[in-house]
């Protein structure tokens, strides 16, 4: 009896540690089927990592490969949009290119490209990469990079665009007050005139665009954009210290050489080589690149992704707010970054050699004109023309006159002609106005003075050249205005402003400027003065361009670019050697 209830307690126990085992091995399998459906859900993952990035990276090879064929006019033509990638296309679900195999694509949206126009014309491109899952079509591992190229160089010899970019002060810009910077395109009419922009099939204003570059060009350069001045197009600045204050605008990217203070609102990306601070600047979506460190301060509006060289640093109260904190994860350190540099070492400001480099005089330009045998004397024109009445001829100075609301025309329609002044020329209070007929070339030895509520006026297909060696002044109340809204005269390789300002004058204190325009002065005129200081004050309108040893633009006058000066160009068009390949800068992994 005592045997047999010993069995039966004997055969329970092993049936109770017989259900323990099998219970500790169904777990220990469960266990084991999880870790290895982790493992392969983390494997899985990190597959379709790798794919996204050889397809980000097979597009950025591919995008190279399709950038180093493009001539130096072809990568203009792809800036100005004219030329498309040729897989710039979104992906389709046939498994056509862009993608790679069946598991990976890659594409570029061509409105995240970044135009750094000028000194080296380089474009920041992000290509996508993604891979997809095909149980979860919807499921996509991303990457996405960022990719610097460098435009082909031209030509040897292929001329010299000297208004292309539009406000050029080569050692230095200083900006106050309120004036604005954008930009038109006189082909399309006159400023702020409505046109039909084709390929958005509608109706948009020649005003406000964005195709203009404010730009230094030396390593010592000074930049102050101070007041609330907006500036519609990309700030390119050489020097090793930027200053944003006062809440300036930019609506498009900012370059830096070295170290950017901002203060304002940035529309575009921000690309310094040194430090970059955020005191209450805010940005609209661009991201940030720095060679140093990037510091954010008390800005409302802090950059939405930040890359630096150096450390990354932001407001210790972010930790408390959970979207802030999300945003700081987005903000990396010591990311390894190759910014391209700025300068051009090859570039002078004065491109045209308006003085001569040996003898640090007038150069070839003004020589050219000056001892032409066709060029007449100024003074001996206009008595033959327009009478003694129009001019006042003294020993120094040459002074265009007239009587009450009298106009004086210099210039034959459809003729050339060629004048020269040995002394300074100025208008008087009794001359309302002159009237350019024809192609009219004008060289003064000394200074230039256009004042006293003067109104120069530029008949349709005419245009004005004036090279002058003294100080240019464009006072109050005078006027350059064209009677047609084309500013740019001529065909082909003759092609010219509407009114165009050559000043060889030389002069190193910023603070005596060689071109002075002031007061309410709206003038049509390209202007080139590499070797002094261009100052516009008051509250007139440049539509043109301005290129200057420094650019000061004050109170509330704006600067209207014209576009279509960037087919005037100076030199010879053919032959001179072969053109550099668009050169690979730079590749950087953008966080999501």
């Amino acid at each position: 009896m005592k045997r047999s209830l010993r069995n039966r307690q004997e055969r329970g126990a092993a049936l109770i540690i017989g259900l323990i085992l099998i219970t500790v091995a169904s777990l220990l399998a469960i266990t084991s089927m999880r870790g290895s459906r982790m493992q392969e859900m983390m494997t899985s993952n990190q597959n379709n990592k790798l794919i996204s990035q050889m397809a980000a990276e097979a597009g950025a090879s591919e995008l190279f490969e399709w950038a180093s064929s493009l001539t130096a006019t072809q990568w203009m033509s792809w800036r100005n949009g004219d030329l498309l990638w040729d897989t710039n296309r979104i992906p389709t679900e046939d498994g056509g290119s862009p993608f790679i195999g069946n598991f990976g694509f890659f594409w570029i949206d061509p409105s995240e490209l970044t135009w750094v126009v000028s000194p080296n014309a380089q474009v920041t491109a992000q290509v996508n990469g993604a891979a997809r899952r095909d149980d979860v079509p919807e499921s996509l591992a991303i990457t996405r990079i960022s990719v610097v190229l460098e435009a082909p160089s031209a030509v040897a010899n292929a001329g010299v665009s000297p208004f292309e970019d539009g406000v050029v002060g080569c050692s230095g810009i200083n900006m106050t007050g309120s004036g604005q910077i954008d930009s038109f395109d006189s082909n399309l009419g006159g400023y702020d005139e409505w046109y039909t922009d084709i390929s958005a099939g509608e109706a948009r204003r020649n005003s406000l665009r964005t195709n203009v570059t404010v730009r230094t060009t030396q390593a010592d350069a000074t930049g102050s954009l101070s007041g609330n001045a907006p500036i519609y197009g990309d700030l390119v600045f050489t020097g090793s210290n930027l200053s944003l204050s006062g809440g300036t605008p930019v609506y498009g990217n900012v370059s830096a050489e070295g170290n950017v203070s901002a203060n304002g609102n940035i529309q575009g990306t921000l690309t310094a080589g040194g430090n970059v601070t955020f005191g209450t600047a805010s940005t609209q979506g661009g991201h940030v690149m720095a060679g140093g460190d990037a510091v954010v301060q008390a800005t409302a509006n802090p950059p939405p992704s930040i890359d630096a060289a150096g450390k990354s640093q932001w407001p210790d109260w972010w930790k408390w707010d959970p979207k802030l904190q999300a945003l700081s994860e987005k903000y990396r350190s010591d990311v390894d970054l190759t910014i391209p540099s700025l300068i051009n070492s090859g570039e002078s400001c004065d491109q045209l050699e308006l003085r001569d480099p040996k003898t640090d005089t007038p150069g070839k330009m003004f020589a050219d004109v000056w001892n032409n045998p066709n060029t007449l004397q100024a003074s001996e024109w206009l008595k033959s023309n327009c009478g003694t009445k129009c001019i006042d001829d003294k020993a120094k100075k040459l002074t265009l006159t007239g009587t009450g609301s009298s106009t004086s025309t210099i210039g034959v329609s459809g003729q050339q002609l060629m004048l020269r002044v040995d002394k300074e020329l100025t208008t008087s209070g009794n001359l309302a106005g002159i009237r350019i007929e024809g192609d009219v070339t004008l060289v003064v030895d000394g200074n230039f003075d256009l004042g006293n509520n003067t109104q120069l006026q530029i008949a349709k297909d005419a245009s004005l050249t004036l090279l002058v060696t003294g100080k240019t002044t464009l006072s109050g109340g005078s006027n350059l205005l064209g009677e047609s809204p084309s500013f740019v005269r001529g065909d082909g390789d003759s092609k010219k402003a509407a009114v165009q300002l050559f000043s060889s004058y030389k002069d190193a204190n910023n603070n005596q400027p060689g071109v002075f325009v002031g007061g309410a002065n709206n003038s049509h005129v390209a202007v080139y003065a590499p070797h002094t200081a261009v100052r516009v004050v008051g509250s007139g309108e440049i539509f043109g361009s301005l290129r200057g040893r420094y650019v000061d633009i004050r109170g509330s006058g704006d600067v209207h670019f014209d576009e279509a000066l960037d087919a005037v160009t100076y030199g010879t068009s053919g032959g001179g050697g072969q053109a550099n390949p668009a050169a690979f800068r730079s590749m950087v992994e953008i966080l999501p």
